[in-house]
């Protein structure tokens, strides 16, 4: 009973405090949050943040997609290379990995290597522990 006495007067309180911000023109504390949503919608600021919280979701996602592409994906990509294209794979990839030689298996092993250090700088940029 005491309790349902102390919530009715901080209530009683709360609608006075309102009432008397209200009287010199200021919002009321209980319509405060409301108000400050709508205005944030209507403003490009608003939209700004928006955007931006669309567009780190994007980036994380596309992160995700990345650790699973070197983590696994690349090895099962390059396990289904049939041996004929192996050259042509290895010429291509030498393109975005220089160190890659195109004409020996060593190429196989660098790209392994390269793919293993490119999942480890994926780890270094882990987005508040989210993998």
């Amino acid at each position: 009973m005491k309790e349902r006495e102390r919530e009715i007067a901080e209530q009683y309180e709360s609608d006075i405090e309102d009432t008397i911000r209200e009287g010199v023109g200021l919002s009321s504390l209980s319509s405060f949050e409301s108000n400050v949503e709508e205005v944030l919608q209507l403003s490009d600021f608003g939209s700004a943040l928006n955007n931006l919280s669309e567009g780190f979701s994007s980036i994380k996602d596309s992160i995700k997609e990345l650790k699973w592409f070197y983590e696994d994906g690349f090895i099962d990509l390059l396990s289904n290379v049939p041996t004929n294209s192996l050259k042509n794979l290895l010429m291509k990839l030498s393109e975005i990995c220089p160190d890659i030689e195109e004409d020996t298996l060593e190429g196989l092993f660098t790209l392994q290597e390269w793919s293993k250090e490119k999942y480890t700088e994926l780890l270094e940029y882990k987005i508040e522990g989210s993998f």
